[in-house]
């Protein structure tokens, strides 16, 4: 029920960022203005710029994958890194034919793809080994995940390919697994000992 739940929210994202909504121009969030930023790059964005956006997308979730897979404490964690790795790579290679088979090679997009908050991966960077970092890690994943939702919303919203959408309605529901999977074992990982008294 969630995944289809999630492709209604970007469905929905998606349709009043193209549709230029007076209610998407006139609603603040505390994304920065995610509505008209997102209408405003799916109007840069020509269908080869939306495989574009989208192989980046889960070439970037893929790294993610990579970093947890080799760097992760917890067994659960080092899962969790190889199943996106793999799970994104897939998609990219998918989203890349996809592109070739229509006639549509990837181009970068003008706009660049949505990210984390630069501070979710200083957090990875900075936290030691350990729980810590399988802590902050979870939190980057997270992040990175609802970036690459974001993403996908700027793609549907442009895009106007059946193939394309196709793609899509089929990616959404691994993303959003991802997200409840990485919700589910931020919860689990063990607190961060705090350092001992001198």
């Amino acid at each position: 029920m969630k995944p289809v739940c999630a492709f209604v929210l970007i469905c929905t994202v998606a349709a009043c960022a193209s549709g230029g909504s007076e209610a998407a121009e006139r609603r603040t969030d505390t994304a920065g203005r995610r509505d008209s930023i997102a209408a405003a790059a799916a109007a840069s964005l020509n269908e080869n710029a939306v495989v574009g956006l989208l192989a980046l997308t889960h070439a970037s979730d893929s790294a993610l994958g990579a970093m947890g897979a080799t760097n992760g404490t917890s067994t659960d964690v080092k899962e969790f890194g190889r199943m996106i790795l793999r799970e994104h790579h897939a998609l990219r290679k998918d989203i890349l034919d996809l592109g070739i088979q229509q006639g549509l090679p990837a181009e970068t997009p003008r706009v660049p793809p949505d990210a984390a908050p630069a501070g979710a991966r200083e957090a990875v960077d900075n936290a030691p080994a350990g729980a810590a970092w399988d802590r902050a890690y979870m939190d980057y994943a997270i992040a990175e995940h609802q970036a690459a939702l974001e993403n996908t919303a700027r793609a549907l919203a442009a895009t106007l390919r059946p193939e394309i959408k196709q793609f899509i309605s089929k990616s959404v529901p691994i993303l959003q697994k991802h997200i409840d999977k990485a919700r589910s074992l931020r919860k689990s990982l063990p607190k961060a000992q705090a350092a001992p008294a001198k």
